[in-house]
């Protein structure tokens, strides 16, 4: 009998507004292999990282493709620890000319995806510091209620913007 693995999976596609060409279009795909995240993450500080990334990202678009790739990692201090590497390459003849725009805008890309990096940390930090205040039985309470709702409450903080 075969084990099932528990994981997370997302697919999409993006559309510019009707009329914007091909240009505006692409597709995303991203994973999450829960059992290896945690196991990843259960490794002692300084082990070999995981030979496969337990959560994955991939955008394709007309002009190039992009991937990320996330692997937790426990640090010295007890901390959690997020490894992220991302690639992006331009597509057909694009190659070269997204190869110099790397070279000349690198720099401040990279400072750029850190900074969202951390951001995004910033808010796991928040999120999973509201539910650790709410127990086991107020998260219960909080998913049930959204189950029931289908979104988040109106006046919550996860509430979507606009």
């Amino acid at each position: 009998m075969k084990q099932l693995t528990p994981y997370a999976a997302a697919r999409g596609r993006m559309w510019g507004p009707d009329g914007s060409g091909a240009l505006r279009r692409g597709s995303a795909k991203a994973r999450a292999d829960l059992v290896a995240s945690w196991s990843a993450a259960a490794l002692p500080p300084g082990a070999p990282p995981a030979a496969r990334a337990p959560a994955t990202a991939r955008v394709k678009h007309l002009l190039g493709e992009g991937r990320l790739y996330l692997r937790p990692r426990r640090a010295q201090d007890g901390h959690w620890r997020v490894e992220v590497a991302a690639s992006v390459r331009g597509r057909w003849l694009l190659r070269p000319v997204a190869a110099v725009v790397l070279l000349l805008a690198g720099g401040p890309m990279r400072r750029g995806f850190r900074d969202a990096v951390e951001r995004a940390a910033e808010g796991w930090n928040e999120a999973v510091g509201r539910l650790l205040e709410l127990g086991p039985d107020g998260i219960r309470e909080e998913l049930a209620r959204q189950a029931a709702e289908g979104r988040p409450g109106k006046g919550s903080k996860d509430a979507p913007k606009g």
